[in-house]
Formats: C-alpha cells, structure tokens, sequence
C-alpha cells in the first residue's frame, strides 16, 4: 500500500507510471522519506542486519560434494554458537549424509573469509588485474579505493558487509584441507567505491572466477570444532576469543585475591568459602604462575589454535620456567 503511486495522482500499466487525472494526496517529500525507508527495510530483512551476529555468508558456502551449507545456531548455558551446516545434516527425509556433510564454526570462517578478502584489497597486483585496460587514473583510484576498504572494515556495519561479500564472492567450498572462495574480479571496481550505497549493490557481473585458497582444516579442540588456519592472511594476527579460557585466567586472580588476604588460612578452606573442591581450587590457582605472555595472548585470543581450557587444566603440573611453559603449550 505505501508503494502504491494512485496516491500521488499518478496510475501505474505494466510497472510504468503516467500522470492521471486525479489529484495527488501525498506531496514528493513525504512519498520519497517513504521508499528510502522501506529500501532500508528491506536491506535489514535480507541482511539480517539487526540480528545478534547475522551469517555473513549465507547462501554461500558449499561443502566438498558440492551441498549447499545452512546457518544455524545452538546455545549452550546462556552462549550462542554459530554454525555453517550441511543441509543433509540438519533436514529430515533426505538422503543418508555424505562423508563430506560438515559442520563448520560460522565466526572461524566469516573471519576467514574476510582476512583473504581484505588481504586481497591490498594487493596491488590483483587490483590492477581487476581494473584491466583503464587509464592510470584509474588504476590509482581502484588502489585507494580497495585499500580504503579493507582499513575501514571492521567498523562497517553487519549489512554493508554481508551485501558487499554477497557482491563480490560467487561461493565459498570448504574441502578437506583448503578454504576455496570464488570472487569475480570484476566486481571489485563497483564493491570498493567510497560512496557505495548498500540498498544499490551491483549485481555479480560477468566475467573470470578466479579462486582463492586457504588452507585450513577442521579440528576438534576440546569440546568444540574449530577451523584451524595455516598462516597468517594479512597483516593483523587472527584472533580466537576462548571464553573458557579467559574465565580461568579471571577466577585464578581471584582465587590468588583469596590467598593473598585469607590471614593463613588453608587452602581448603578458601576452596569451599567459594564452593569449589580442593583439587579444583589448587589447579585454578597455580595459573596464576603461568607466563605473562601465555596470559596475555589468551585475553588477547592469540593463543593456539589447538590450546584449550581443557588443555590447560588437565597439564598437570606445567614447568616452572616460562620458556619451557611455551614451548609446552606450543607457543613458540
């Protein structure tokens, strides 16, 4: 109905409009405040822009025999996990699951993704592939352009970069030893302009694909499923927030606040004034032992891929000299 153009005075045959013989009863101003804010509308419906950490890729992501890959989601104690599913996985009545049907963390490989696609944007060589047979120009503004984008990334909103990536990447294959994303090159002069309008996104264009690959390979850690990455794919570490992790290295400090001002009080004692048995409370506590780049690249979440809470806690008694704790925990 608010599309509806009877309303200012106009009559609509076959998606055109022609002005009619009847007046209109809402003014230019209002009519066009109007559309903007259903096209924003719409956006957020397609993006799921306004959702608590919407897919990125969905629609995207195939596994190794070619299945399609659904998002979904399962909480655990109050925390949302993310993952990309294959669709024989998850749907009743089909066909018994293929030895490729995975199951795939949606924030590893989002993250993935975007890490491969900014390292692209600031490859000059493949910008400049990307451009073709231009002026110098505009080879230079492409460069800027590009660059632009992969630096003003991370504080894009949710909906800007699932309409970007959706623009730009024709698949994303996960096999069992590489990440394999298929852009069109030809899409980035549109995608990186400064002045993008996310409700105006071009369509993907004709042209190569060209594929990009990252090895990595899934694993389980613990009690969850991680996509463990080879290498570095820009200039920044990739993070990995372990919230076991981190929950450990916080109740170690306070169990060490306890000891410090516990006036000789025993050990067991402390352990059941916070509910906890003996053994727990004598293992959280001699973290606070660890090596100070060990604790700071766990808040951080630059620890190992492979290094978990369960790890952590099940090491015994780790050695008391720092070098040897990372060479322990495999962080040199």
């Amino acid at each position: 109905m608010l599309q509806n153009r009877i309303y200012r005075g106009e009559i609509v045959h076959k998606d055109a409009s022609y002005p009619g013989l009847h007046d209109a009863i809402i003014d230019e101003a209002l009519w066009n405040a109007a559309q903007a804010a259903l096209a924003v509308n719409r956006v957020e419906r397609t993006t799921r822009s306004k959702a608590i950490d919407p897919s990125l890729l969905a629609g995207l992501v195939y596994d190794d025999s070619g299945e399609r890959m659904s998002p979904t989601h399962a909480n655990k104690k109050g925390t949302r996990y993310r993952y990309y599913v294959s669709q024989s996985l998850i749907k009743r009545g089909r066909p018994q699951a293929s030895e490729a049907a995975c199951r795939v963390p949606a924030a590893d490989l989002e993250r993935l993704v975007k890490d491969r696609i900014c390292a692209l944007l600031r490859d000059e060589t493949a910008m400049l592939d990307a451009a073709g047979s231009t002026t110098v120009a505009s080879h230079k503004s492409l460069i800027e352009n590009a660059t632009n984008l992969a630096r003003r990334w991370p504080a894009l909103p949710a909906s800007a970069k699932r309409g970007i990536l959706h623009a730009l990447v024709e698949r994303v294959d996960i096999r069992p030893e590489t990440i394999e994303i298929s852009i069109r090159l030809t899409a980035l002069p549109d995608v990186v302009k400064p002045d993008l309008d996310i409700r105006r996104l071009p369509g993907k264009p004709e042209g190569p694909i060209q594929v990009l690959s990252v090895s990595a390979r899934l694993r389980r850690t613990g009690l969850e499923t991680k996509l463990l990455i080879q290498g570095a794919l820009g200039s920044e570490p990739t993070r990995r927030y372990d919230r076991s992790l981190q929950r450990l290295i916080a109740q170690a400090r306070n169990f060490n606040d306890l000891v410090m001002n516990s006036n000789a009080r025993s050990m067991r004692d402390l352990a059941a004034e916070v509910g906890v048995s003996g053994s727990y409370f004598t293992r959280v506590f001699r973290l606070n032992f660890l090596a100070l780049d060990i604790t700071k690249a766990i808040l951080q979440g630059l620890q190992p891929p492979e290094f978990s809470a369960i790890k952590l806690m099940s090491s015994g008694k780790f050695a008391s000299c720092w070098s040897d704790q990372r060479r322990q925990f495999g962080f040199d």
